[in-house]
């Protein structure tokens, strides 16, 4: 009975203990799948030189548009900016009319970027189909080439073909199975077991399941090199890691599957990833994460030969190559980054023409990484004379609108505060002098008398002048403009002095001038020209 119980507790007791077991190995798998974190440019864009078309301006005579400029630089892309800056009246008694305060939105007046590369990593090994100056042919075969990185002296097996304008305009090599490229050489591959390689492949036909789009290997007894196998023999790619034996790289462990097979005449982004530093190895296909996260235990070795084409054992699936490269170093800034994989990816996404392969949230999913970005904004104000008084202004904007692709906001740039403006606007209050003629002689006004008023003003006027006379029906009547409309100053005579013929014709007794004052009909009512006072009218045209 006893016995009984103190084996049921036992039972019960591993039970429990299995169960811890079991909970303790889920948390130690889910800290260890955690995506890899990436470390984004954290510092925003640079606002520089600061330019305005005038400093002080005077619109008093008119209306002007004062234009400012701005120049932001970034490690990475600039996003687009939609504010508005404005003026704001640092000393002056007068506000600005509502309204009238606001410059037009920013506009990008120039962009210069700077593109990430291979380059820019120092790879370790990298064969471009796309550069031409990299290779050899003869005719459309590959004869020979060079590894851009200067690093391995590569050999090509067989005769692949090169075929121009093949994917996003750009040349690429194809192998037809029996065809491979391999150094002749080896060299560093990882350091401190740091490694990670990227390439646009494409699989046509699959007959081995070590069938391989690179590899690794050198001699050494415990080898401790990889290949990125098909794991499939049927025409089809499931795709793997393939360690170098159980206890080679990874305790315990031949292979790291991909949980996403790559489609046949299928071009893909195929990067891999074996972090010392973030004890990390694990397989990306179109800048997604599909493979585990497994522990890095043991480190690649040092050393190589480079393979594209071709497994260690020499196996050779027939596809195609865009571009390859890897680097003996950390994926990133350290740890768990993984930032250059990223730029990596976006780099050959948009080169090859494979942005929709992406996923959404892939830091290039829209446009390609760069290592600067330069970009001139402008915006203008209209100075109406009619809404904004004299004073000293400050040219205001809100410095944090302008905002990389990774959120980061500017600072306020140097020299702020020294953004001013001074406008004048003196507007004339003096109302202005004019000068009043007519053509009566005599001051005394009958009812069948004619009489021209001339009103001469000594500056332009905004409306046209009415005149009233007392003590008659004449009020507000409008008066006909005969010269000026523009400036100041009174008006000037067209012409000589025109006299009549002869003492006591009354030449000039009813007068007639054309809108434009250059045409005029005078009469002389008691001319005699035609009869004792038969009178007479003559036109003049200036």
């Amino acid at each position: 009975m006893n016995e009984q119980l103190k084996q049921s507790d036992s039972k019960e007791l591993i039970a429990e203990l299995y169960s811890l077991k079991n909970i303790v190995f889920s948390i130690f798998l889910l800290i260890v799948l955690i995506p890899s974190l990436r470390a984004q440019d954290s510092s925003g864009p640079v606002l520089s030189a600061f330019s305005q078309s005038a400093n002080s301006v005077d619109i008093t005579s008119g209306g002007v548009t004062l234009t400012i400029q701005i120049t932001a630089t970034d490690s990475s892309n600039i996003a687009s900016i939609s504010s508005t800056p404005s003026l704001t009246l640092s000393s002056g008694s007068t506000s600005i009319t509502s309204g009238y305060q606001n410059f037009t939105n920013w506009s990008e007046t120039s962009a210069n970027s700077s593109l990430w590369s291979p380059s820019n990593i120092s790879p370790s090994g990298w064969i471009d189909a796309s550069d031409a100056s990299s290779y050899n042919m003869n005719g459309s075969r590959l004869s020979s080439i060079t590894d851009k990185s200067g690093n391995f002296n590569m050999t090509v097996d067989g005769n692949p073909t090169r075929y121009t304008n093949s994917l996003n305009g750009l040349s690429t090599f194809s192998f037809d199975g029996s065809e491979s490229l391999i150094s002749s050489d080896q060299d560093e591959v990882a350091n401190s077991g740091n490694h990670w390689a990227i390439g646009v492949f494409r699989w046509d036909t699959v007959d081995n399941t070590k069938d391989s789009f690179w590899s690794f290997d050198n001699s050494n007894s415990s080898r401790r090199t990889y290949a990125i196998s098909s794991s499939d023999n049927n025409n089809s790619w499931s795709g793997e890691i393939d360690y170098d034996g159980n206890n080679s790289i990874v305790s315990g462990t031949a292979k790291n599957s991909f949980t996403a097979s790559i489609g046949r005449y299928t071009y893909t982004i195929i990067s891999v990833v074996f972090n010392k530093t973030g004890n990390q190895i694990f397989g990306r296909l179109n800048g997604t994460t599909r493979t585990s996260v497994h522990s890095y235990n043991n480190s690649l070795y040092q050393n190589a030969d480079y393979r594209l084409f071709r497994n260690r054992g020499g196996a050779k699936p027939a596809g195609w190559l865009a571009e390859h490269f890897f680097k003996a170093g950390v994926p990133g800034t350290g740890g768990t980054d993984i930032t250059d994989v990223e730029k990596a990816e976006g780099y050959l996404a948009h080169k090859w023409g494979l942005e929709s392969s992406l996923p959404s949230n892939h830091p290039y999913k829209s446009s390609a990484p760069v290592t600067q970005q330069v970009k001139t904004y402008s915006s203008s104000i209209y100075l109406d004379p009619d809404h904004i008084p004299s004073g000293n202004y400050t040219i205001a904007f809100n410095h944090s609108d302008f905002v990389d692709e990774n959120g980061n906001q500017a600072n306020l740039p140097s020299g702020y505060d020294s953004f001013n403006i001074q406008i004048t606007n003196n507007p004339d209050v003096t109302p202005p002098s004019v000068l009043i003629s007519d053509t009566d002689d005599d001051n005394l006004l009958n009812a069948s008398d004619t009489v021209t008023i001339t009103a001469a003003f000594d500056e332009a006027m905004t409306s046209t002048p009415t005149i009233s006379i007392s003590g008659t029906s004449i009020s507000n009547q409008v008066m006909t403009k005969i010269i000026g409309g523009s400036g100041s100053g009174p008006g000037s005579q067209p012409g000589a002095d025109i006299d009549g013929e002869a003492a006591g014709d009354l030449s000039g007794y009813s007068v007639s001038i054309s809108s434009d004052g250059s045409r005029v009909a005078i009469g002389a009512h008691n001319n005699d020209g035609n009869g004792s006072n038969s009178g007479h009218v003559r036109i003049y045209e200036y």
